[in-house]
């Protein structure tokens, strides 16, 4: 067995000691909120889904306290709390959410082709946008 340098002990606590935080972190954040979406799209289409959620139709009857992130600017959130994020904080994110499923309240919107999309359903045609952004938000 290979043993680490000083130098990768160093990095690897220290890579220990980000995930914690992150976990913690988002840890609180489900404490507050019902539900977290992590937009992990390209500016146009996150953009998009962000401007869907401000439809009536799709929010109206939602009883819940939702955040979102995202690494896009948007200022039009009106029936939600918009966070901007930094790329590194989004892949924590991705990765603590990959890691844990320790919770239904936290949601990952991204076109990564690792675990299948939701958006496949709307590539197929068995649903539209508005129709996959409720069954999220429900």
């Amino acid at each position: 067995m290979e043993e680490c340098s000083g130098m990768e002990r160093t990095a690897k606590a220290e890579d220990s000691r980000i995930h914690d935080i992150g976990l913690c972190k988002l840890q609180s954040m489900i404490d507050v909120y019902d539900k977290i979406v992590l937009i992990q799209l390209e500016e146009k289409e996150a953009i998009t889904i962000m401007n869907k959620f401000e439809k009536p139709d799709i929010v109206n009857n939602i009883d819940q306290k939702i955040l979102v992130l995202s690494t896009v600017e948007w200022d039009k959130h009106s029936s939600f709390t918009y966070k901007k994020i930094e790329d590194e904080e989004s892949l924590a994110l991705v990765n603590l959410y990959h890691t844990y499923e320790f919770s239904d309240k936290f949601l990952v919107l991204s076109n990564s082709n690792t675990f299948g999309t939701l958006f496949n359903f709307c590539d197929t045609g068995l649903l539209d946008l508005d129709e996959v952004l409720k069954s999220i938000l429900a």
